[in-house]
């Protein structure tokens, strides 16, 4: 039954990170006792002020290397490498800036603890000390600076970080292309971010960033002159700002002069909330910006952030999650020790539930295996990522149970969707999603519970899960709870369990795609 076999594939061949307190081999001080006697924090912090003193344009440098840095590919310093075309070169790193202050500080941990501290760490260690120390208070009609020492629970400036990471060997410009570009709509954003397992929350703060710094003339000019080629200036942008952007960014400028993203003249430099206040009066810069005061997906939650208190500490912890992009997650163990097996007949498929079992069946086929309800509800959750093809669930929307009608469990909003990919006469077998949340199809959580309670589930089985008197209780505590992904790793060790063949039983195989020629 090759249609059962793409089914229970979606939910066995993943490639899981789990997430939690910390993240992978990431903890907080994690240098402790590695170096002697020095603070390896404490060597990079006296670096940074050095270096801000210097020159405090270096604070929302240090913040956009960070984000370029682990939105591709994680937090692995591939930033830093040098080469013809290396990610250094991609368009969108041309401006990146800071450098120096990294080379600064790996040559003086270098010089007390050769061999140990990794780029990586150095720039997310950099970055935090650097944003400690931006923000400034005015004094007798001067500005004095000043060191916030705080941590991310308790409110502040200079929040705790985690260490631990190695540098990559990789950097190519072609990887930078999952940078979101200025012109992105919020919900490609929110994808974009979902994709690295930050939320839309966590997105919006980062995207806070912009309370400091500079963006240039180029980026934005389109939404001054001929917003999406109407030949007019972008309808949302307040006039005032539209008039003095006008006047730094001339229609046929040769010089790509540079404005500050937060409009605020008096807060410009330092990190606050102010940026959310500006883009709810319309004065964002950037397209995404403005978008984030806008957009349905987004807007309330900037008008909180614009009310709160807590923006340096909530910044703080979105930076934390920021610097564990890809950094292995915690990854559940696994047991080991089996052998291959020797006998691979496609008859013996028939023992895969189908997409269209009922919830009682499934069990029965599960109990089979050794695996409880909960387990199968588990396993089943491996539908939060992945594609099922028409043909396993066009019964549903046409047919069901021969009614000559579509399934009358399923969200009309979603059957006038999944119709639209798969017409009734189609000749070609196109996919969905199986996670039906645009925002989290890409991405292990809990989502796909959600969307079942909600009546959106694509194949017949996975709604059944969440109707079912055997197993509806079950999701909504799922779907309300705080360790799916935790749970979720424990149903695929107990998977992993099944029927395995140990000690003299079977063969290591030399080759995975055939068995060993004992003739």
């Amino acid at each position: 039954n090759t249609k059962a076999v793409a089914y229970v594939a979606a939910i066995t061949f993943i490639f899981l990170n789990l997430t939690g307190h910390c993240y992978g081999d990431l903890q907080f001080g994690f240098y402790n006792g590695k170096c002697g006697t020095s603070d390896v924090e404490d060597i990079v912090r006296r670096t940074v002020v050095a270096k801000f003193f210097a020159d405090k344009t270096i604070a929302p440098a240090l913040i956009r290397m960070q984000f370029h840095d682990c939105f591709v590919n994680g937090c692995d310093a591939s930033i830093l490498l040098d080469g013809t075309n290396s990610e250094k070169t991609a368009p969108p790193n041309l401006s990146v800036r800071g450098y120096d202050v990294i080379d600064a500080a790996k040559v003086a941990v270098e010089r007390v603890c050769p061999g140990v501290v990794s780029c990586a760490d150095v720039i997310i260690m950099a970055t935090r000390d650097v944003i400690s120390l931006v923000n400034k208070t005015k004094c007798n009609g001067s500005y004095q600076n000043f060191i916030i020492i705080f941590n991310v629970h308790s409110g502040g400036g200079r929040y705790n970080v985690q260490t631990g990471r190695r540098d990559g060997t990789t950097s190519l410009a072609q990887n930078t292309a999952s940078l979101p570009s200025p012109s992105t709509s919020v919900s490609s954003a929110i994808q974009a971010f979902a994709s690295k397992r930050l939320t839309a929350t966590d997105m919006i703060y980062l995207l806070g960033g912009h309370t400091i710094g500079v963006t240039h003339c180029s980026l934005f000019k389109d939404r001054l002159y001929n917003f999406k080629n109407t030949g007019k200036p972008d309808p949302n942008m307040d006039l005032a700002l539209l008039s003095s952007l006008r006047r730094t960014c001339p229609q046929n400028a040769t010089v790509n002069r540079a404005v500050n993203l937060d409009q605020n003249p008096f807060s410009s430099s330092m990190v606050d909330k102010s940026f959310y206040n500006q883009i709810m009066l319309r004065r964002g810069v950037l397209q995404i910006d403005q978008e984030l005061a806008i957009d349905s997906l987004s807007k309330s939650t900037v008008a909180a952030i614009a009310s709160s208190s807590d923006f340096t500490t909530k910044f703080g912890q979105a930076m934390v999650k920021l610097g564990a992009i890809q950094s292995g997650g915690r990854r559940y163990s696994v047991q080991t020790g089996r052998r291959d097996g020797r006998v691979s007949l496609a008859r013996n498929t028939q023992t895969l539930p189908p997409p269209s079992a009922s919830v009682s069946s499934a069990i029965r086929a599960f109990a089979r295996k050794g695996l409880n309800p909960t387990d199968m509800l588990y396993l089943l959750g491996g539908h939060t990522i992945g594609i099922a093809h028409c043909s396993l669930f066009q019964d549903r929307l046409y047919n069901f149970q021969n009614s000559g009608k579509p399934d009358p469990t399923m969200d009309v909003t979603l059957l006038a969707s999944l119709r639209k990919t798969c017409a009734q006469n189609a000749t070609v077998d196109r996919t969905v999603n199986l996670d039906q949340n645009p925002l989290s199809s890409k991405v292990i959580d809990k989502s796909f519970y959600t969307q079942i309670m909600s009546r959106r589930g694509v194949l017949q089985i996975d709604q059944q899960l969440a109707l079912d008197g055997l197993t509806k209780s079950k999701v909504a505590a799922i779907a309300a709870s705080s360790d799916f992904n935790t749970k979720f790793g424990q149903a695929m060790v107990k998977m992993g369990a099944i029927q395995v063949l140990t000690g003299t039983q079977g063969e290591i195989r030399s080759s995975c795609r055939a068995i060993i020629d004992t003739q």
